[in-house]
């Protein structure tokens, strides 16, 4: 699968490991082998956001019983300049156009979480909606597309290789 463009993550600040995230463009997403783009490079930060559902109740001894469980998790990319022939802004503009909704807007999701020597802390793979927030209010030399990613499902390990900045089943 190839990656485009090969640049790290902004959002990696912390000095022990940096995060790196990634979406696969194909119009067609069943068609050819995934074409990786690494997501980050308009951003400042970048962070995979995750939403708790938390529950209070009384049990039969009237003590207080917590649960909480994770519920939504996800990407938001404002700014996403798409330039001229940029495979993620193509396939934005092309949801976008063609109202994409429901399984027209999935995509596989990668994540890889690397130290500083290049070695891989974790890495998976996981279905994800690319919802557009807006098109339009364009830079010098791109438009402004910023768009949420909403993950969903289960995990899937990968291996990742940092060197290449290419994911394959463990």
């Amino acid at each position: 699968m190839s990656v485009s463009p090969v640049a790290t993550n902004p959002s990696a600040k912390q000095d022990r490991f940096q995060r790196q995230f990634f979406v696969d463009t194909r119009i067609d997403p069943a068609v050819g082998a995934p074409e990786l783009y690494l997501i980050g490079e308009d951003n400042d930060d970048l962070s995979r956001d995750i939403s708790w559902n938390n529950e209070t109740t009384r049990n039969v001894l009237g003590r207080r019983v917590s649960s909480s469980t994770r519920s939504d998790e996800g990407v938001s990319t404002d700014p996403f300049y798409a330039r001229q022939d940029d495979p993620l802004g193509l396939l934005l503009q092309h949801l976008d156009e063609t109202k994409a909704e429901l399984d027209a807007i999935k995509r596989d999701f990668y994540e890889a979480k690397v130290d500083n020597d290049g070695v891989t802390i974790y890495a998976f793979k996981q279905i994800a909606d690319l919802m557009v927030q807006s098109a339009g209010g364009a830079a010098a030399d791109a438009d402004n597309i910023p768009f949420d990613i909403a993950l969903s499902g289960a995990r899937v390990e990968q291996d990742f290789d940092f060197a290449t900045q290419t994911f394959s089943d463990v």
